[in-house]
This record gives structure tokens, C-alpha cells and sequence, in this order.
């Protein structure tokens, strides 16, 4: 019992997790801080594009797309066979233009939508979701991802993966959608994922494959509804 004891302790002193037990939500989200490339380098002075394309399930929904992303701005372009979809929030509204024409609403229902983009969105987690908690560890894959969740309880409640090991975001499921990231690079010190996979409620996949990642002269014009 005393050597039980003493490793316990050992590895509390090394700051490693003993496998029964959880950190807590603040020191997830400081792990994941680190994992992205650390503070200054997400609160970086700029707009991140990122270029690539979409595959889709949905006949006609597959193209190239486009996510300029000034936190917690973001701004999504895809330009399908058969119709442009475009997305934004601009920190107020959040907007949707596709086929059926311009929606928008004021606040942040439903920017999950498209917020879910965000590298950065870390950074105002706590101040945008005043009951965010850590609610328990779940596997994704052949990994173990902490899980948060930004309204426990509720319906309307998003929940974050953060992976174990590696403290980067490796799914988000919200009311609308499951999506998935992976193949995460780094664009100047910032880890960017790749490829992100979205799951519908209608069981439509999109997969959006990034070719380049970009930081260029934030244009704040992009995020506003058209």
C-alpha cells in the first residue's frame, strides 16, 4: 500500500493524470491552449484562409470551399456543382445565404454552425459559455478525448473532444452535426486541421480537404451577411 502511495504521489508530482481521476476544466483548456501553439500565436493580429475542397455524399453538393477566420469572426464559402452556400458571423450575427436567400439572426444561436471552424474559439470559450464543464472522458477512435460540454444538461448543448495525449480538438458534436478533425499541421506556429469531416442529421457527409492555410490582411467586410 505505501509504494501504491508513494507512485501516486510521484506522479501528482510530475503533473501526470492517474487514470481514475480527471484535471479539471480549466487545466483542459490550458492544455489545449498549448497544443494549438499557445496564447500568443492564437490571439495573432490577422485573418487565417483556409483554401481547399469539399466531398460530399449529397449528389451536387461537392466543391471547392473556402474559411477566412478572424476569432470568433469566421466567414465559409462553397461553391457546389449545383449551388453556392455561404456562411458567416461577424461576433453579432450570425447568417446564411444559400439557394432559398439571405437568413440571419442576431446573437449566437446557431453560430455553432459555423464557428465550429475556429482554431481559436479556445481563447473565448469560458467567457462565452458561463456553465462549460468537463463532464468525463469518452473514446474517440483508439484514443481517449476529454469531454466538454458549453450548456450541460440542455438540447442545445455542443460538445468538445480534446484529445488525451496530444490536447488538440479531435471532435465537436452540436444539435445540427458531428464533425471530426484531423491531419493537424502547423501554419506558422498555430496547429491547423486538414481535413474536418461533417456528419448531418440526414446522414450527408461532407469532407473538406485544405490544401493551403494562410494568414493574410484581415478584411472585415468578408464576415458580414450578403
Amino acid at each position: 500500500m505505501r509504494a501504491f502511495a508513494y507512485l501516486i504521489a510521484l506522479l501528482s508530482v510530475l503533473g501526470l493524470q492517474v487514470s481514475d481521476s480527471l484535471p479539471t476544466l480549466d487545466q483542459v483548456i490550458e492544455q489545449h491552449i498549448r497544443a494549438l501553439g499557445g496564447r500568443t500565436a492564437l490571439a495573432r493580429y490577422g485573418m487565417l484562409v483556409l483554401s481547399g475542397d469539399c466531398e460530399s455524399t449529397a449528389p451536387g453538393e461537392s466543391g471547392p470551399v473556402e474559411i477566412s477566420i478572424q476569432t470568433p469572426k469566421v466567414y465559409f464559402d462553397l461553391k457546389s456543382t449545383d449551388k453556392e452556400l455561404q456562411m458567416g458571423f461577424n461576433g453579432d450575427v450570425v447568417w446564411r445565404h444559400a439557394q432559398e436567400g439571405l437568413q440571419k439572426g442576431a446573437g449566437r444561436e446557431f453560430a455553432d454552425r459555423v464557428i465550429v471552424f475556429d482554431v481559436a474559439r479556445v481563447l473565448w470559450w469560458k467567457e462565452w459559455y458561463l456553465q462549460m464543464a468537463l463532464k468525463g472522458m469518452e473514446k474517440v477512435g483508439d484514443s481517449e478525448a476529454y469531454v466538454l460540454e458549453t450548456r450541460p444538461g440542455s438540447p442545445s448543448t455542443e460538445r468538445v473532444f480534446v484529445d488525451r495525449r496530444s490536447g488538440l480538438r479531435v471532435r465537436d458534436v452540436t444539435p445540427a452535426a458531428v464533425f471530426t478533425f484531423s491531419n493537424y499541421r502547423s501554419v506558422d506556429g498555430v496547429q491547423v486541421p486538414f481535413t474536418i469531416k461533417q456528419k448531418t442529421g440526414a446522414d450527408i457527409t461532407y469532407t473538406y480537404k485544405i490544401r493551403e492555410a494562410k494568414w493574410v490582411t484581415t478584411d472585415l467586410s468578408r464576415f458580414e451577411p450578403r
